[in-house]
């Protein structure tokens, strides 16, 4: 989580001496993941079922890598986090990923900039700049990200977005 993923391995590995189990699979799996190597996480991800719901998330996050999103969405079942709503994005769910974002606790800049692109999608005006407006405040940086993405084209004009990526 403090993205040493080095000095993670170093230690996992010298757990894992002392008693081989699922948790520290688990986790050698997703430091093989932030190091790259999908192939090798899911390896660890499939052999480490027993360590709870954590580990289908992690296989959804491979199934998302590898493009599988009927997959990702059957992993993540109905866990409350960013990813599971961009699957239900993707899959072009836009209640659902609605859903699923007001149920992130999670402060994210990217959560309200997935609501303000759904929100764009339906045509919620006052969902969308709101969204916008937090995830600004958040993250002044996808100002930049807005004013080209294609899923707010038909607000470029609009005096509201205009004021908000400025």
């Amino acid at each position: 989580m403090l993205g040493n993923a080095d000095a993670a391995q170093a230690d996992l590995e010298k757990a894992k001496e002392l008693q081989s189990n699922d948790v520290v699979n688990n986790n050698l799996g997703c430091v093989a993941l932030m190091n790259g190597d999908v192939a090798k996480a899911q390896e660890l991800f499939t052999a480490s079922m027993g360590a709870g719901t954590v580990v289908n998330y992690n296989l959804g996050i491979i199934k998302v890598i590898q493009g599988d999103y009927d997959a990702a969405a059957n992993y993540f079942g109905n866990v409350d986090e960013f990813n599971t709503a961009l699957v239900k994005y993707i899959k072009k769910d836009l209640e659902g990923t609605l859903a699923t974002l007001g149920r992130v606790t999670k402060d994210l800049a990217k959560k309200d900039y997935l609501t303000a692109i759904v929100a764009a999608k339906q045509g919620k005006d006052e969902l969308l700049f709101q969204s916008l407006r937090l995830a600004f405040a958040k993250d002044s940086s996808l100002k930049k990200r807005a004013v080209v993405d294609i899923e707010f084209a038909k607000y470029f004009e609009n005096d509201t977005f205009k004021q908000l990526v400025n």
